[in-house]
């Protein structure tokens, strides 16, 4: 009998421990963590933009009176000196002697203007001599357009050639309007483009327009954009006009942000964010206010420091007072 009762007692005491520890593990487990610490860094908000290769510096020849084209001495590509020889005009094979066809600068902008021509750009408009003349490049420049063949008539409408200075070429910066209050003359900028292949180059914002443009579509409301003039200090024959080049203009720069992945972030039902602290083997909750997004991670303006450690990709089980080992940190 009393051999029952000490079994029976024994088996009571060891089935408590069992609850007691069994308990105590249920409310206060143990998790393994891994964990991060803040990293301080120079950070950079951008604004991706598109733009074409420009000529600062373009002349397109026009004459203001019909006349035709003689012998011409250039090919498009080639380079020429103010002065060099273009293009001869010749009289007029036909008599127009009884038709005035002359017509003045102010005439052709109001025919432009009123077909929808492009507008010419820096224009040289030629006067016509009754005898044969040789028309000369206003610019030291390269020849970028042949619009004309020998024998031919042409007339005021008519772009005849076009000569460009390529030690003068800039980016015409499209700017969505979006963020058109963002951008400030002296702007650094990483310039792109496919017929780039990787190479990158540097280049600052060097004007804004002050009003926007508008591009009306068949299809919708259009774009609205502001121009920017971009500048670069690269010489290379990759730079041609007309391509389309991609920019990335930095807006604002922060030194020494305080910075964690967005994976250990997390949300109060109020939208309020918060990470969870490691200190002394315990989860701390802590409150943070979040700053500019970058691609992998994100500025922290405040609630935690340089030296906090911090638990990256937390468990929904944790929870403020937690236990926590701590396996190793994250790279």
């Amino acid at each position: 009998m009393k051999k029952s009762i000490v079994v029976i007692l024994a088996t009571v005491i060891i089935l408590s421990i069992m609850w007691i520890s069994a308990s105590k593990n249920e409310t206060d487990p143990v998790f393994d963590v891994y964990t991060i610490s803040p990293e301080k860094k120079n950070i950079y908000d951008y604004i991706n933009a598109e733009g074409r290769i420009k000529e600062g510096t373009k002349r397109d020849i026009y004459v203001k009176k019909l006349a035709q084209i003689g012998d011409i001495f250039v090919t498009e590509g080639d380079t020429v000196k103010k002065g060099s020889p273009l293009f001869e005009i010749k009289p007029l094979e036909r008599d127009f002697s009884s038709t005035n066809y002359d017509i003045d600068e102010f005439q052709v902008f109001e025919i432009f203007e009123e077909y929808g021509f492009e507008m010419p750009d820096k224009d040289v408009f030629l006067f016509i001599s009754d005898d044969k003349s040789v028309i000369t490049s206003p610019i030291d420049g390269v020849i970028t357009d042949i619009n004309i063949r020998n024998g031919e008539n042409v007339n005021a409408l008519k772009k005849l050639v076009s000569v460009s200075d390529f030690s003068d070429l800039y980016i015409d910066t499209q700017i969505p309007e979006a963020y058109s209050s963002r951008i400030r003359p002296g702007a650094e900028a990483k310039i792109t483009a496919e017929a780039f292949g990787d190479t990158s180059y540097s280049g600052k914002i060097e004007s804004v327009s002050p009003v926007a443009k508008h591009i009306p579509s068949i299809t919708g409301d259009g774009k609205t954009y502001i121009s920017a003039v971009l500048r670069t200090n690269s010489r290379n024959t990759l730079f041609k006009p007309e391509l389309t080049v991609k920019a990335r203009i930095t807006v604002n720069t922060t030194e020494n942000a305080l910075t964690i992945p967005y994976e250990c972030i997390l949300q109060n039902d109020d939208g309020s964010e918060y990470v969870f602290l490691v200190k002394d083997g315990k989860i701390k909750k802590q409150g943070i206010s979040s700053g500019q997004e970058l691609e992998y991670e994100v500025e922290v303006k405040s609630g935690i420091t340089e030296n906090d450690i911090i638990v990256y990709n937390p468990t929904d089980k944790l929870k403020e007072g937690s236990s926590v080992n701590i396996e190793n940190a994250t790279e």
